[in-house]
């Protein structure tokens, strides 16, 4: 909660930075899932998982702590997204999935995850549960791209797909789109993480 969060401009799908220590120059990216101008306040989600600087601030941070925060900023923009618009996305990516439901209630969305239990369990909670599709997660993606094949082939055209997450998964979405030339989707994509990697946007 901040007054400079009254004046804000803020869209679905929109980023916010949240610098992990004072003086330092590590930032993390989360995406807010509403935006209250009355009350200068906004909410996010974040998935703990490793010992990363961000799960470690999210899992020390206590209520009334200060911090420094950028934006919002844009990142992937929703404002005009289509009303069949299909997601696939992660553990990483439901904060944005949040969001795109506000503007596009009828959205299929499918998500692969490590846990796809605990996944089902939040999604539920969160009342995000309907037309959604959880997989385990696999190197090879197949099982993720044959649904996402399926999907968009029951999902009237145009055909709008948003994808998020793991950055092997995004790429392995692009590869496989490409081989179904009676699908054309026009593509947002963001990834948010890569294994081996810190740092990601």
């Amino acid at each position: 909660m901040s007054p400079v969060f009254r004046h804000a401009q803020w869209s679905p799908g929109d980023k916010m930075q949240l610098r992990i220590r004072r003086g330092s120059l590590q930032a993390r990216a989360y995406t807010p899932i509403n935006w209250d101008n009355i009350e200068g306040s906004t909410e996010l989600l974040a998935f703990l998982h490793g010992d990363g600087p961000g799960a470690r601030w999210f899992d020390e941070v206590t209520i009334g702590a200060a911090g420094d925060v950028f934006g919002p900023s844009s990142s992937i923009d929703l404002t005009n997204v289509a009303a069949s618009a299909v997601f696939v996305g992660d553990e990483t990516s439901v904060a944005l999935a949040h969001a795109l439901r506000s503007v596009a209630p009828a959205a299929r969305c499918i998500y692969e995850a490590v846990d796809a239990a605990s996944l089902c369990t939040l999604l539920a909670m969160l009342k995000l549960n309907k037309n959604a599709t959880v997989l385990p997660k696999a190197s090879d993606h197949a099982r993720l791209l044959e649904e996402l094949r399926t999907t968009l082939e029951s999902t009237p055209a145009p055909h709008e797909l948003i994808v998020s997450g793991d950055a092997a998964t995004v790429n392995a979405v692009r590869r496989g789109v490409r081989r179904w030339p009676h699908l054309t989707p026009r593509i947002k994509a963001r990834a948010y993480w890569a294994q081996g990697r810190t740092g990601l946007s």
